[in-house]
């Protein structure tokens, strides 16, 4: 018995230490938010998904909720709690991040792609991506995720059929120098206003028009407030998919490795997921009575000079916006 009972406590013990041996084998299990402002979108998408796979591969150890449409507050305060570790994931168009890097707004600069699927090749270059997930790091913030949203438009109170229709009004736009001065060398005035309270003050004159994308003015039923829509396609929006970096370094180094691989995983996936989203996008807004807009090709090229040199003043103001700039049209170009 003293034999059989030696042999027993032998068996534990060195079963204890090959579980304390093995990093991530704790059975602690851990909560995830994952948030994003909008609805029915690929940053929605990206919410479902990303919730769902990562508690499904973590074998329930990473326990995921879903927060679409700015449950979780708004833009700023949501990015605060992703830095201080009250909210564990997020996306966003960059340019929202630019209150911690100004870097961060390079993405949306204009004129730097041809079209959405060299747009693509361009934000899946790994050397982008590392370098652009990079800035997040001294603000607590761990990138995963670098996925297309979708081409620039303006959803307005009256049409937009040229330049000149640029001048007086007034328009909500993110808080990015490279959203805001392109528009003021128009003759426009920019109003940075959270997504939340954009269709209200579209709807109240507070704002004549708006800077976004036409899948999220479909998804939130701006048809129901205005009724033009003008593709202008001077830029793109990029989103980007953060974790809090306080949470995440308290992670055993396999649930790590698996919320990093997924997030990887999404950035192709998405990115095609949005491309097609697009593709009947025009169709839903004249369905409901709306029109859609394009300049013709000499005014197209006027608009596009003006809001370029805009972007540029603004590249004169600050070099490593610049540098970072000049080093998304260096990947852009290889990726023709």
């Amino acid at each position: 018995m003293m034999r059989r009972g030696t042999r027993l406590a032998a068996a534990i013990i060195a079963a204890a230490a090959a579980g304390l041996g093995a990093p991530g084998s704790s059975a602690q299990t851990f909560t995830m938010k994952v948030a994003c402002n909008s609805i029915g979108d690929v940053q929605a998408e990206w919410v479902k998904l990303f919730a769902e796979r990562v508690e499904a591969r973590s074998g329930g150890r990473i326990k995921a909720s879903a927060y679409p449409g700015g449950q979780l507050g708004t833009t700023p305060r949501v990015i605060e709690g992703v830095q201080f570790g009250s909210i564990e994931a997020y996306i966003v168009p960059a340019e929202n991040f630019v209150g911690l890097d100004q870097r961060f707004q390079v993405v949306g600069a204009p004129g730097w792609f041809d079209n959405m699927q060299h747009a693509k090749r361009t934000v899946l270059d790994q050397r982008l991506r590392e370098e652009y997930f990079k800035l997040g790091e001294p603000k607590g913030l761990k990138g995963v995720s670098f996925v297309l949203y979708g081409p620039i438009s303006y959803a307005s109170r009256q049409p937009i059929r040229n330049v000149a229709d640029f001048r007086g009004k007034k328009i909500r736009v993110a808080a990015s120098k490279l959203q805001e001065v392109p528009l003021q060398k128009l003759g426009a005035s920019t109003a940075p206003i959270p997504l939340g309270e954009v269709l209200p003050a579209l709807q109240q004159g507070t704002v004549d028009a708006v800077r976004l994308s036409i899948n999220l003015f479909n998804n939130f039923k701006y048809y129901d407030v205005v009724k033009n829509v003008t593709m202008t396609e001077e830029a793109v929006f990029v989103s980007v998919g953060v974790l809090s970096r306080l949470w995440f370094d308290k992670l055993p180094r396999d649930l790590q490795a698996i919320l990093v691989e997924e997030g990887a995983k999404l950035n192709a996936e998405l990115s095609d997921w949005s491309i097609k989203s697009f593709e009947g996008a025009e169709e839903v807004w004249t369905r409901n009575k709306g029109e859609i807009i394009r300049f013709p090709a000499e005014e197209r090229a006027r608009f596009l000079a003006i809001t370029s040199g805009g972007a540029e003043e603004v590249f004169k103001e600050r070099a490593e916006v610049k540098r970072m700039h000049d080093r998304l049209r260096e990947i852009a170009s290889a990726n023709k």
